[in-house]
């Protein structure tokens, strides 16, 4: 069994489309996430996660265990979170999100956010997944890119009203 150490969160919450301004299924949400993993030599004390996950041993994977997605209406939209080890270009916030072949091959992983899932509260939802044990390998950047495509129609109700929060741990 692998041993892990280092657990932490890292949260994004990216510029979205609100209001006047819905969501076809299969819209890009919010642009790419850079997250910082502390996974190559660049790990800097600005970027306490970052330095946090390097302290270890920056030469092993890190694995994503569990995403969460806070939605701050209840719209209870379903996601896919898609994962790079390069930074893919993507159309702009709130168009069809279109991935090329070749950007494709630095998919390292998805997650599905299903609708069925949230739990809401009178004006938000949230919503966790677990179980994820997404391997990473370490990368000179240190950086994993997300990017968020909605699987069905949507109007969120804030520009800043989603949030996703990225549970790391590092085996060792």
């Amino acid at each position: 069994m692998p041993r892990y150490s280092d657990y932490v969160v890292i949260t994004k919450q990216p510029t979205i489309s609100s209001a006047a301004t819905g969501y076809v299924a299969g819209d890009v949400v919010g642009g790419v996430q850079t997250i910082p993993c502390g996974l190559g030599a660049d790990i800097t004390t600005t970027d306490s996660a970052k330095a946090q996950l390097g302290s270890q041993n920056n030469a092993a994977p890190l694995i994503l265990n569990t995403l969460t997605v806070v939605e701050q209406s209840t719209q209870a939209s379903g996601l896919d979170v898609f994962l790079f080890s390069t930074s893919p270009t993507l159309p702009a916030d709130n168009a069809a999100f279109d991935i090329t072949d070749t950007q494709m091959k630095d998919c390292i992983g998805v997650v599905n956010i299903p609708s069925a899932s949230y739990r809401t509260a009178v004006s938000n939802c949230v919503q966790t997944v677990g179980g994820l044990n997404i391997v990473i390998q370490p990368v000179a950047s240190g950086t994993v890119y997300a990017a968020v495509a909605v699987r069905s129609a949507t109007t969120y109700s804030l520009a800043s009203g989603l949030v996703f929060k990225y549970g790391f741990t590092r085996g060792l």
